[in-house]
């Protein structure tokens, strides 16, 4: 008896801590726009090297084709290589690393997105989606979708940078809930939106 319960105070602990490091994984902050986004530290620095770099983007799908191609020269993708917690993205430290995985491929794109919509005033719905590959919960991945006036454009930096392939795809809609439609079709098991 006394085995069994000591067993089960282990398993509470650990299905404890599980539930804690999956729920609390990413620190949520409101996004202009709508939707939530991880926390994106970025230096004045940091924000300056976007506005150079991009700033000369005059919609949405140019800049994500710049920052594609960027991402392309510039990055690669590197399972080894992956910031420690997912909760908080370093922008700068991302930008020297120059390498990393899908999360941090996307969320770089993301960061780029947000600044220059902040600085043109273009009023559009930022996100990175989390997938289960094949619905097993150890393999995910993530990739972006942009919302802009009636278009949602959907882009893999990790497909780009690594297979050196492009994959932006766009289509009609104006919402999360068409996000979610559209990620169904692909089979992607979506589990988080930030």
């Amino acid at each position: 008896m006394r085995t069994i319960k000591m067993i089960m105070s282990v398993l509470i602990v650990i299905v404890i801590a599980v539930t804690i490091v999956l729920c609390g994984q990413y620190t949520l902050s409101e996004q202009r726009g709508g939707g939530t986004s991880p926390v994106c530290h970025i230096s004045q620095e940091g924000r300056q090297f976007i506005i150079e770099e991009f700033g000369w983007c005059d919609d949405v799908p140019t800049l994500i084709d710049a920052i594609e191609k960027y991402e392309v020269e510039n990055f690669s993708y590197d399972k080894s290589y992956a910031m420690p917690l997912i909760q908080d993205f370093d922008f700068d430290e991302f930008l020297e690393a120059k390498k990393g995985v899908c999360w941090e491929l996307s969320a770089f794109a993301k960061c780029v997105i947000h600044e220059i919509s902040l600085a043109k005033k273009w009023n559009v719905s930022n996100y990175i989606v989390d997938v289960r590959l094949n619905h097993e919960f150890d393999r995910t991945h993530s990739y972006n979708y942009v919302i802009d006036n009636g278009t949602i454009y959907s882009f893999d930096m990790t497909v780009a940078v690594d297979q050196h392939k492009s994959w932006i795809h766009s289509f009609q809609g104006n919402s999360l809930d068409d996000i979610y439609r559209y990620a169904s079709k692909l089979k992607d098991d979506v589990y988080r939106v930030h």
